[in-house]
């Protein structure tokens, strides 16, 4: 299954990048001049959109009984391997939702401390980069922080062109998506 820029077929890595985490966040908008929305280790919502498998916020929320995280990812299996994790580990303040970001949009209640987005900005379409400021400007709380990453250049250029030609190939291909990936490899 394609969601508009990623295959949704794809396992992806697992990553923690500490520029996602509210401390690092709260640090970059004190360096800048800003007040956080929340006190040093205050009560906070988070929401990751397009979360992937999940590890960063499984992560975040064992690290953070003070929060509440909630990821969201139109993979489905993702988000259930993600729940089931969390689960498994006994981590109960997060939670993780099968859902596109239109149905995001809908469906999220405002009142988030945090929005974040790691890399989407480089891999959806335009329709789904405006959906994720729409969901942003819904849902974060007066004060909030939205961070959205781009994966972009100049670290990431062998990245986005090979990403870009291997989705033209795939797209060109009848069948499934594992298979059209090998042939478009071929």
């Amino acid at each position: 299954m394609e969601i508009e820029g990623y295959f949704a077929a794809t396992v992806y890595p697992p990553h923690f990048p500490q520029e996602f985490t509210p401390a690092w966040i709260d640090h970059a908008l004190r360096h800048g001049g800003h007040t956080p929305r929340r006190g040093f280790r205050g009560d906070f919502r988070y929401v990751d959109l397009g979360c992937g498998n999940g590890i960063q916020l499984i992560l975040m929320a064992a690290g953070c009984p003070e929060g509440w995280f909630t990821g969201t990812d139109a993979n489905a299996p993702s988000m259930e391997r993600a729940q089931a994790l969390a689960d498994g580990l006994g981590v109960t303040n997060v939670t993780f939702r099968s859902e596109t970001f239109a149905e995001s949009l809908e469906r999220l209640e405002p009142g988030f401390d945090y929005v974040t987005g790691l890399g989407l900005l480089t891999w959806v379409s335009a329709g789904n980069r405006q959906l994720l400021y729409r969901i942003a400007g819904r849902v974060l709380a007066p004060g909030g922080a939205a961070c959205f990453g781009y994966n972009t250049l100049p670290g990431r250029a062998p990245e986005i062109m090979l990403q870009r030609y291997l989705l033209d190939a795939v797209r060109r291909h009848d069948g499934p998506q594992p298979e059209a990936l090998l042939a478009a490899l071929d």
